[in-house]
């Protein structure tokens, strides 16, 4: 009750926080123009972001999101997560709650299995943070009634430290250290000492069936809150003259601790010196070409820290073309930054304002077909047996909203597109998100945003973001006489995509 008392203060100190100060681009030294080629090439690349900051010597200088998304939205960071799960760790260290060199095994008694190998013996909490455990491939602790004894109970055949594997198991079984040592969820622990002092109010995380937070996913944060961690790292751990992560801590974990390639680029045929991913691995942090060093997520999420330019970026997106994505940092953003103010330029300035201010996603366009519309209205489609569990889809037409009605085995799903323009609403994903038997506390409802279009006179296309994710859907329906066929399709993820098909309920 103690602590639950001491987060609650602390949380409402977080509110009262004083938030980051503004300048312009040229006053902090940074051409307006630059950041309008850089959101230029995004659209002519036809990436994918859904927000981004930049800050310049602590201040922000151009934000923006692409509508849908806006600034209340809390975005899933995917293994940005892994970098907050190491400041935890950091900071129990300086504590003097355990050490770098503490064995795993010593923190699970109970849970360790009954042989225990020489390699695992050997594990420290070092090895996990420098993602090589020893692991030969990922543990399967996702479909596990106890993730801490499956993880150690999954063989490890390669000296700890002498390898390379980017997985989640270490980070989850770091968060679960820092729980069994300060009594706190990983979640509770940061609100107390890193949340609170940064004014990161707009958070959630995911845990496991043991109430454990996962702790290399599952984090969902707005992109000044992702913002404000880089600032603190490029600070040396100092905020509003508080030396909130002991510098000593951050100078280690963005040191370069693992030279070794990832998994991915092992066996890469192309030349790989200009890839972001083979620079070197810190304590869950990646280093960048041009002496920067980044936390970086799937599909593009990104807190990049360029210490030579006294800069921060933060980005939210739903782009698979990750590298793609740094590369239009380093060609467009990382030459604008001059190491003195630069002249005024209140044309270039008003052209950045305007353009910031009109970021957005493409809707499909507007096509009508009243005909059809008028025939498939309120009528129930009764859907085969699918993976997605979808028994039955009804669509209901009024003018220019489409509200989709969609009922799963256990469920009933509403969601609502505009034609040819983001209608908003909330629901739970339709369909098991993930493989059967794993169970995480997912958010009960997503915010979400939909619209539609009519492709042809019989196919009308539904196109869902969920605005706390990255992943948007596409349902293309196409009717004919009695019967519906659907493909949902995930752009980002294609192997996520399926095809249902569906006959009216007479």
């Amino acid at each position: 009750m103690k602590q639950l008392l001491i987060i609650l203060l602390l949380f409402t100190s977080a509110l009262r926080a004083q938030e980051m100060s503004r300048s312009t681009p040229e006053e902090e030294g940074v051409s307006s123009e630059a950041i309008l080629d850089f959101l230029n090439a995004v659209e002519k690349e036809k990436m994918q972001l859904h927000s981004f900051m930049l800050l310049r010597h602590g201040k922000i200088i151009a934000d923006g999101h692409w509508y849908p998304f806006d600034c209340t939205n809390k975005h899933t960071l995917y293994s940005v997560t892994k970098s907050f799960t190491a400041t935890a760790v950091g900071m129990v260290v300086s504590e003097g709650g355990f050490s770098l060199d503490d064995k795993v095994i010593s923190f699970f008694p109970e849970d360790v299995p009954d042989t225990i190998s020489p390699h695992l013996a050997e594990m420290t909490v070092r090895h996990l943070l420098m993602m090589s455990p020893g692991y030969n491939s990922e543990p399967d602790i996702l479909h596990s009634g106890n993730w801490i004894k499956d993880a150690l109970a999954a063989p490890v055949p390669h000296k700890p430290g002498s390898t390379f594997l980017y997985h989640n198991t270490g980070p989850f079984l770091l968060s679960a250290i820092v729980q069994k040592v300060t009594g706190l969820k990983l979640e509770d622990y940061l609100t107390m000492r890193l949340f609170a002092p940064l004014g990161i109010t707009d958070y959630d995380w995911e845990m496991n069936p043991q109430r454990i937070n996962v702790g290399g996913w599952g984090l969902r944060l707005s992109v000044e809150s992702m913002a404000k961690l880089g600032q603190l790292y490029l600070q040396k751990g100092m905020w509003n003259g508080k030396q909130v992560l002991p510098k000593a801590w951050v100078e280690e974990a963005t040191a370069i601790q693992n030279k070794q390639l990832p998994q991915w680029l092992m066996n890469a045929k192309n030349d790989i010196s200009n890839n972001d991913f083979a620079q070197g691995y810190g304590y869950f942090f990646w280093h960048g070409r041009h002496n920067t060093y980044r936390a970086s997520g799937a599909y593009g999420q990104f807190i990049i820290v360029m210490p030579g330019q006294d800069a921060v970026l933060a980005i939210t997106a739903g782009n698979p073309a990750t590298q793609a994505e740094l590369d239009l940092v380093w060609e467009h953003l990382l030459p604008a930054f001059k190491p003195s103010p630069l002249p005024a330029n209140t044309k270039a300035l008003d052209s950045l304002k305007a353009r910031l201010s009109d970021l957005q996603l493409p809707a499909p366009e507007r096509r009508t077909q009243t005909k059809m519309g008028k025939a498939i209205s309120g009528q129930a489609y009764e859907m085969e047996p699918n993976s997605k569990g979808i028994e039955e889809m009804v669509f209901l037409l009024n003018g220019d909203h489409c509200k989709t009605l969609i009922k799963t085995v256990t469920e009933r799903h509403e969601m609502n597109f505009g034609n040819g323009y983001w209608r908003f609403g909330d629901t739970a994903r339709p369909g098991p998100y993930m493989e059967p038997g794993i169970t995480l506390n997912w958010p009960p409802l997503y915010k979400v945003a939909g619209s539609y279009r009519w492709k042809a006179l019989d196919t009308m296309e539904l196109f869902l973001h969920y605005l706390e994710g990255t992943h948007p859907h596409a349902y293309i329906c196409k009717f004919e006489r009695d019967e519906v066929t659907v493909e949902i399709k995930d752009p980002v993820e294609p192997k996520q995509s399926v095809v249902l098909k569906g006959k009216m309920r007479k």
